[in-house]
């Protein structure tokens, strides 16, 4: 029987659907002990077929964005992932030791080894990121000082 690909396999989206996949799955994952031993999973439409995956995020806006769980407590499944940027990434995550800053708005990336602050006020999204926590907490305090000032 002759295996049909979908010609994609080679594609930033193929990748991150199959480490989504194993990250939830796969014990011997690096990072399995953060999604699947959590209860993380894949919902069944996506683990056995890209194209519906695909079908559902559609392609990446650009290759440095990454798939997202927008609650982190949730599975991945249509209504609960979408493409995202570091800054919404780091903003996203759910505390870990090696990450938090214990400030509200600012999260450390050690990966990047920067901090990321992101603020939102009335509808307007504020991100910027700092290789100094000070200087990352002097911004958000100028941001959240300036719609003090405006309201």
């Amino acid at each position: 029987e002759k295996v049909t690909t979908h010609s994609k396999s080679y594609t930033t989206e193929y990748h991150a659907w199959g480490n989504m996949i194993q990250r939830c799955t796969n014990p011997r994952h690096p990072e399995y002990k953060n999604y699947g031993a959590r209860g993380i999973t894949v919902c069944p439409e996506w683990q056995n077929s890209f194209e519906s995956f695909l079908k559902d995020v559609g392609l990446k806006p650009n290759k440095s964005y990454s798939i997202d769980r927008i609650n982190n407590e949730d599975g991945y499944h249509k209504e609960n992932c979408r493409w995202a940027d570091n800054f919404t990434q780091a903003a996203n995550q759910r505390g870990k030791e090696n990450r938090t800053t214990g400030i509200k708005n600012i999260s450390y990336s050690k990966r990047d080894n920067l901090y990321y602050v992101g603020v939102k006020r009335k509808g307007q999204r504020y991100r910027k990121a700092f290789k100094v926590l000070e200087e990352a907490i002097e911004w958000k305090e100028s941001v959240l000082k300036k719609h003090e000032e405006i309201d």
